[in-house]
């Protein structure tokens, strides 16, 4: 399994979500007759090195924390989780097709999505988190690392370079109607 970095860009301290998004190519190679079958994926993904709650997982660029969190859909619904950071991960699943070759690989490819949530005080600075032992559990009956085996993913990272910016706002000045003006 492999992964892209996901890379963030933008301003956090906006009123509006930053949005991203990483590539998950996950390759499995068989030497299986005729039949097709299908296999289990499960993604877990930690809280990161920069740590996390159950409202969000953190960048970090020294002291300084941002909260984003990663998600198995573009509309942000459901978190990836893992079997230590809730919720569990989604099933997805990858089917061997039928063929007559003794011996090949079958691949699938997915997306995950990450949200840096809007409105947060940020330092300039470069905001990290590293993923270093994420797994992908295949096979098996569930989520839960009841049944199948495991292989780690490629590790990754999640990032945000924030760059200085000031944000001005001003209310409109009326000076009302008046004659000539000498």
């Amino acid at each position: 399994a492999t992964v892209d970095d996901m890379v963030f860009s933008g301003d956090p301290t906006a009123n509006v979500p930053l949005e991203s998004s990483m590539n998950v190519k996950v390759t499995c190679s068989r030497s299986l007759l005729g039949s097709a079958k299908k296999i289990l994926i499960c993604t877990h993904l930690n809280q990161g090195t920069g740590g996390g709650d159950a409202h969000g997982r953190q960048m970090v660029n020294g002291t300084d924390t941002l909260k984003y969190q990663i998600y198995n859909e573009q509309n942000a619904g459901t978190v990836a989780g893992s079997l230590a950071y809730p919720p569990s991960p989604v099933v997805r699943h990858l089917v061997y097709t039928s063929t007559l070759l003794l011996f090949g690989n079958t691949e699938a490819e997915f997306k995950l999505y990450g949200r840096v949530f809007p409105d947060q005080v940020a330092i300039p600075g470069k905001y990290v988190s590293d993923f270093n032992d994420a797994f992908l559990l295949y096979g098996g009956d569930d989520c839960n690392g009841g049944t199948g085996a495991f292989t780690f993913i490629d590790p990754f990272r999640v990032s945000l370079d924030v760059i200085p910016s000031c944000r001005v706002t001003a209310t409109s000045v009326n000076f009302g109607e008046h004659g000539a003006l000498l």
